[in-house]
């Protein structure tokens, strides 16, 4: 059997169908219809008392088979590392009554110094020898003339050494027995646990990767970071060591009252009269502790949301002095969070605290009930030793298991989030295998009769009809104000979204009939802001084509005109470029994203406000770039500086989702239409560029 392997089972390109399945015996189904969020824990279910959980069995659905018998072997130990507290209890019990009778032996010697004298036996010796008195009993009972209390066959031949002697070595072995058990309960549960959360955590961030942006769109990522860390944690604490800390502590109990029963049935019914009363405040305080949990969790984690938000635009919250009104929202959340905390713990307070006292009331009635039944001569010292103290264990055990029985109910609800998120199908999914591949692609592409609208604004229609064809090398700008739909399609393109009505379409064929990696494999986007990850430049760069080597790397960022600064800079590619490109200037980072869309040697580009946020000079060395990147390639340009698309075979104009106007430059211009008017409004507001720049040979103005 092989422990080592830890990752293999989750295959990174699985189908679909092998990730349908519901978690079993949850109470609710946990797959949802495509675009919808995963429930939230402070759902209605939680409001209502309840939250949903998935059986304790289910727990463990990570676990592979050497998982299974580290687990095994792990609640063998806690089992055996419970049973032998009792058996220390009544073990002490046994040691206890030998001292009390030693010494009851030892009071009866100091009665009798003168017929120890007359035997010649010194008390010393009889007290270390008690055989040395068993000779002459019928002489003591002559001796003291019968009097009652000198008779020595209840207090002869004790010897106390070697009663303890033998004790000793019980104690040392259960000592032994306990350290191994208490080892293998501790290691075996954790390592079992690690390696299952090691697989949890990777199926639950390879599922969230793996979701379309309409999901992205309605889910925190501040909250899937919580149920990241949280929930996965709460699930480790239910399945690890606590786990085998509360069989433990069951086992010690149910060990312990066995043992009560077994010493002496009376006296250990007075002692757990009070225990059902003890349990159901248990159970209550654990009910209350549930029905709040999950609420507290929900809180924290759109808390976590709002930290996410605000650490992210910490520029923009410093630059309008909104840090006071961020607290006050931040603090909003968790007030929220610290409310059900506090019911919670008043929770777990008012139980733990009625459970002890109806405990020292037990035991208060069994130290009187106790002494009574020893003055009755109904028990002895180590029969009741014994109903005492493993009666006591038994409760004390309980309580000491609830914390771990609480932690398991929390798993379980954690576990059904979580299993919520790893479970999530996606209707358009990046790493499945299915859908056409292609041999060759041309890069003609058809956008016929689409409509569309985002699914977190149902009510906003965003394209209403499109039809558009560009055939392959073809360049077009799509133009025209904010919010007309052009970013729109190129998340279309990419299959970020689906549309509504319509079809688009790829050399003829419907891109939602292409495998969708390999269309995003064939596609380069280099958007408006560019986003550079916390590594060198050639790893920043690798990323737009697995398996690229240096040589390909290295013919990009020519074609990127980035070449000359990257290997300008004091570690070449091997430069960091900072957390999401800071050391670079936006110059650098659009080029470096320009050569990581073109390592993938892609047959169309799509290049969305490319230019948009650079000043004048990075933007002239950006554009020349893009020029030189889009020979041979179907081109696709969204641009707000429309001196960037006079050259474009077409530019289409877009207005309220619908195309407005299309030609060239020198067609729309003459056409005194929507791109006429942009056009003359950038000039009027631009003191950058000269008039001619913008409406060269166009005989306007």
């Amino acid at each position: 059997m092989n422990c080592g392997k830890l990752t293999g089972e989750l295959d990174k390109r699985q189908k679909p169908e092998d990730r349908q399945r519901l978690v079993p015996g949850a109470k609710k189904p946990t797959l949802y219809n495509h675009g919808s969020p995963a429930p939230q824990s402070g759902s209605d279910d939680s409001s209502q008392g309840e939250s949903p959980t998935v059986p304790i069995s289910h727990l463990f659905r990570f676990a592979d088979k050497c998982d299974l018998l580290m687990l095994g072997v792990g609640l063998m130990c806690a089992m055996l590392n419970g049973a032998y507290l009792p058996a220390v209890m009544v073990l002490f019990s046994n040691s206890v009554d030998k001292f009390a009778r030693y010494g009851r032996f030892v009071s009866f010697l100091d009665k009798i110094p003168d017929f120890l004298q007359s035997i010649n036996v010194t008390l010393q010796d009889a007290r270390s020898d008690s055989d040395l008195l068993l000779p002459h009993c019928d002489e003591l009972w002559e001796f003291y003339n019968h009097t009652a209390g000198f008779s020595c066959e209840r207090h002869a031949h004790y010897d106390i050494y070697s009663d303890m002697e033998r004790n000793a070595l019980y104690f040392i072995i259960l000592g032994v027995i306990g350290a191994f058990a208490c080892c293998g309960q501790v290691f075996f549960l954790l390592v079992s646990a690690d390696r299952q959360i090691v697989r949890m955590r990777l199926a639950f961030y390879r599922n969230i990767i793996r979701q379309d942006m309409a999901w992205f769109d309605a889910t925190s990522v501040g909250e899937l970071t919580t149920r990241f860390t949280d929930d996965i944690g709460k699930i480790h604490n239910a399945i690890g060591d606590k786990l085998g800390c509360s069989l433990q502590f069951l086992t010690a109990s149910f060990t312990a009252i066995g043992l009560s029963f077994y010493y002496g049935w009376q006296f250990t019914l007075v002692m757990q009269c009070c225990s059902p009363i003890s349990f159901l405040a248990y159970c209550a305080m654990g009910v209350a502790v549930n029905s709040t949990t999950a609420n507290e969790s929900q809180a924290y984690a759109e808390a976590g949301g709002v930290a996410e938000e605000v650490f992210s635009a910490i520029r923009t919250v410093q630059a309008f002095g909104g840090q006071d009104k961020e607290t006050d929202r931040y603090s909003r959340k968790l007030q929220t969070a610290h409310d059900f905390g506090v019911k919670k713990s008043l929770a777990l307070g008012l139980g733990q605290g009625f459970s002890n006292s109806v405990m020292f009331m037990g035991w208060g009635l069994g130290y009187w009930y106790g002494g009574k039944l020893i003055r009755d001569g109904e028990y002895n010292t180590t029969e009741m030793l014994s109903v005492l103290l493993t009666a006591m264990l038994f409760v004390q055990c309980l309580g000491l298991a609830t914390p771990g029985l609480i932690n398991l109910n929390l798993g379980r609800t954690a576990a059904y989030s979580v299993y919520t998120y790893i479970d999530k199908m996606t209707k358009i999914d990046s790493l499945a295998v299915d859908g056409i591949q292609p041999r060759t692609l041309t890069g003609t592409i058809r956008l016929k009769a689409v409509h569309f609208t985002y699914p977190t604004r149902p009510d906003t229609k965003i394209l209403k009809g499109i039809d558009l064809t560009v055939t392959a090398g073809q360049t077009i700008a799509l133009v025209g104000p904010s919010g007309c739909g052009k970013s729109t399609i190129i998340q279309l393109l990419l299959r970020f979204y689906d549309p509504d009505l319509g079809q688009v379409s790829l050399d003829g064929v419907d891109i939602r009939d292409i495998n969708v990696g390999w269309l995003r494999r064939n596609v380069g986007l280099v958007s408006q802001e560019p986003v550079l990850f916390a590594t060198s430049i050639a790893e920043n760069i690798s990323y737009g084509r697995e398996g690229a080597t240096m040589e390909d790397i290295v013919q990009a960022s020519k074609e990127a005109n980035a070449y000359n600064f990257i290997t300008k800079l004091p570690d070449g590619f091997d430069t960091h470029v900072g957390e999401r490109g800071a050391q670079l200037s936006g110059g650098q980072k659009q080029r470096i994203a320009i050569a990581r869309a073109l390592v993938k040697r892609p047959k169309i580009l799509l290049l969305d406000e490319a230019t948009s946020a650079l000043d004048t000079h990075s933007e002239t060395v950006v554009q020349d770039a893009l020029d030189k990147a889009r020979k041979g390639r179907t081109t696709l340009i969204i641009a707000h500086r429309l001196s960037t698309v006079r050259d474009a075979d077409t530019i289409i104009v877009m207005d309220k989702g619908q195309v407005a106007e299309r030609g060239s430059h020198d067609q729309l211009m003459s056409m005194r239409g929507i791109y006429h008017n942009l056009v003359s409004s950038q000039w009027s507001v631009s003191s950058e560029l000269p008039i001619n720049c913008i409406l060269e040979d166009t005989g306007e103005f």
